[in-house]
């Protein structure tokens, strides 16, 4: 019997933050693997894309949420809105 691909599905939730992002990975239906905090110093966007593209290598998902920063109502930085568009693009 095949497993359900449901529970085989992982995801890299992705949160941008000031001084770097928060990540976390689930596996299955919300069973945490891992999670974390990134700090990073210089360009911070460039760096932080360096950082999410060792965690899509590494962990490999199926799915990533990323907050919709294109919202009327959002209230991030530029910075932090460019670097969404970027992690999308990435």
């Amino acid at each position: 019997m095949n497993p359900n691909p449901a529970q085989q599905s992982r995801v890299l939730a992705i949160a941008p933050s000031t001084r770097g992002f928060g990540f976390a990975v689930f596996e299955g239906q919300g069973v945490l693997v891992d999670w974390g905090v990134k700090a990073v110093q210089g360009d911070k966007n460039c760096r932080c894309l360096e950082k999410i593209g060792e965690l899509i290598v590494h962990y490999r998902p199926s799915v990533m949420v990323l907050e919709d920063h294109s919202g009327r109502g959002c209230r991030r930085s530029i910075r932090i809105r460019t670097l969404g568009r970027s992690i999308l693009a990435l």
